[in-house]
């Protein structure tokens, strides 16, 4: 059985939270360097993941 929560326990919206995931995401990216960002497999993982949150 699935139940309400109340609004005030989310205190962030899903579009802040996909903000904050793509925000994490493209951080890790810059640590990881250029690796990360010629990895193709990475970038449909990322896509997906947004997509999942939508």
């Amino acid at each position: 059985m699935i139940t309400q929560v109340p609004r005030e326990k989310h205190p962030f919206s899903l579009s802040d939270l996909i903000k904050e995931v793509n925000r994490k995401v493209l951080e890790r990216d810059k640590e990881l360097g250029e690796k990360a960002s010629n990895n193709k497999n990475h970038q449909i993982q990322g896509m997906s993941h947004t997509a999942l949150r939508n």
